[in-house]
């Protein structure tokens, strides 16, 4: 498998597990929560696509069709989108096409599960390109026809990488085969020629700034491209750079009949029957008593003077994760998206030539490497190179916080001027202690401290002493 890509999956990582610590509110443990789910789901997207790869490379991934309602599967997953919707404020439409309700279609052999894991790879590639344009609107269509689907408005099929035999379509006779089409047409940043040809291989996305600037691993059109061909159908694309894009796919699947129901309906008088309904007041009295005390094996230890540190992260659920355990540590935190937002930070600290009585407090920078507008060793240069210009009185301490872990990439990211590469995924009670002894050794006073923990697996730190003369403060 590609390192770089290995070293990807480590970015969705964040630690998100060690947000669980004692809350004084409900909200607040709510909130933790639904940041622990978020880097759940995304781990768990990456886990099905290497399961997925690893099925295919070994002949082994197979189509279960069961009876089923194509608009509803489509609905269905639909669902599970609406709260990402409503928060990057996508506009979505859903379009049962002529052509469908012409043909009366209702039930269906096929899988749901692989026609979701398709129609779910392209409906979140639509709203990460779309999310940040101005123009925020997502069309999913749901189509049939009895011949194979003939290209139109630009989008062209790939032709077939593999002979593959449609399991599915021996649960039916030919008189009853339809094949089934889905679109998602969003109005993100489109694609040029270059791009296109790049998507639907193993490891691949559009361009190299995909990942940075959008994530994800290269995988999902890839295994999309494989899925549909082993439901008999193809899949493809429509796009041009600053117009949006079409992916669509088809399948082939037989009509069937509705399935016999093994268990009658519920009424709502039997529901009531075997439902125990809570009253509101035990309600408020379970919201009135303490929440039990979680205990964790460690306890932090809380500096007595304050670091103030500085997280410059484009990833807002790793941004919130990160800033979050650094309060609970003691810590006072401020947050920049990316390289040139922490350049006008810096601008504003204690730092800058001029400031040095009056201007923001600023212990340590913990920095990302991959991030849009300027990443993480262009910002660390342009530090460097303001400190020999005088515009700064004295050496910033940076700390990488990067996924690249790879001797060459943390060599390279020393060479650029990081005083210390710390690796993801980790904790903060690995973290803490390796700023420390960056500090330390700004100051001057790099030595042992006790009980300080071994950092040798995730830490690897290569000061630029200061200049002579010139002192960090904090």
């Amino acid at each position: 498998m590609s390192a770089d890509w290995i070293g990807n999956l480590s970015e969705f990582d964040g630690g998100g597990k060690d947000v669980v610590v004692p809350r004084e509110t409900i909200d607040s443990i709510a909130d933790a929560s639904s940041t622990i789910l978020l880097c759940a789901q995304h781990q768990k997207r990456i886990i099905d696509d290497i399961l997925t790869l690893s099925k295919l490379d070994a002949d082994l991934l197979f189509i279960a069709p069961i009876e089923a309602q194509p608009v509803a599967v489509v609905r269905d997953a639909l669902k599970m989108f609406e709260g990402e919707l409503h928060k990057a404020d996508l506009t979505l439409r859903f379009i049962v096409e002529e052509s469908y309700t012409r043909l009366s279609v209702d039930w269906v052999k096929l899988d749901p599960s692989r026609v979701n894991q398709v129609f779910i790879n392209l409906i979140s590639n639509a709203i990460k390109f779309t999310s940040t344009e101005e123009k925020r609107q997502i069309v999913v269509k749901v189509g049939a026809s009895t011949e194979p689907p003939k290209p139109k408005n630009d989008l062209e099929f790939l032709p077939k990488s593999h002979n593959t035999s449609n399991e599915i379509l021996s649960c039916g006779t030919p008189d009853q085969t339809i094949y089934l089409s889905i679109s998602v047409q969003d109005s993100g940043r489109g694609l040029d020629e270059n791009e296109k040809n790049q998507l639907f291989k193993r490891f691949s996305q559009a361009s190299v700034r995909t990942h940075v600037q959008y994530g994800g691993n290269g995988l999902g059109l890839f295994i999309s491209r494989r899925l549909t061909e082993i439901q008999g159908g193809q899949i493809g694309v429509a796009s041009a750079a600053g117009v949006g894009s079409t992916f669509a796919f088809y399948i082939q699947t037989p009509r069937c009949d509705a399935p016999e129901r093994t268990s009658p309906r519920l009424s709502p008088v039997d529901i009531d029957a075997h439902t125990k309904l809570i009253s509101p007041a035990v309600i408020a009295n379970i919201r009135k008593s303490p929440l039990p005390k979680v205990h964790e094996g460690r306890i932090l230890e809380i500096p007595a003077a304050p670091k103030h540190v500085l997280v410059v992260e484009d990833n807002l659920v790793n941004q919130k994760v990160l800033s979050k355990q650094l309060r609970a540590a003691g810590c006072i935190v401020a947050v920049a998206n990316h390289g040139r937002e922490a350049l006008e930070f810096l601008q504003t600290t204690h730092f800058w030539t001029g400031l040095e009585d009056e201007g923001v407090k600023l212990s340590i920078v913990l920095m990302d490497l991959e991030m849009p507008v300027m990443d993480g060793l262009t910002c660390v240069q342009k530090i460097r190179e303001l400190q020999k210009e005088g515009k700064m009185t004295s050496h910033v301490p940076v700390i990488a916080v990067t996924a690249n872990a790879r001797s060459e990439q943390i060599a390279n990211a020393k060479e650029h001027g990081m005083d210390s590469v710390v690796t993801k995924p980790f904790r903060i009670p690995e973290l803490l202690p390796e700023m420390d002894r960056v500090l330390r050794r700004a100051r001057g006073e790099d030595r042992p401290v006790v009980g300080e923990r071994s950092l040798r697996k995730h830490c690897t730190s290569d000061l630029n002493e200061p200049s002579p003369g010139n002192s960090p403060k904090q």
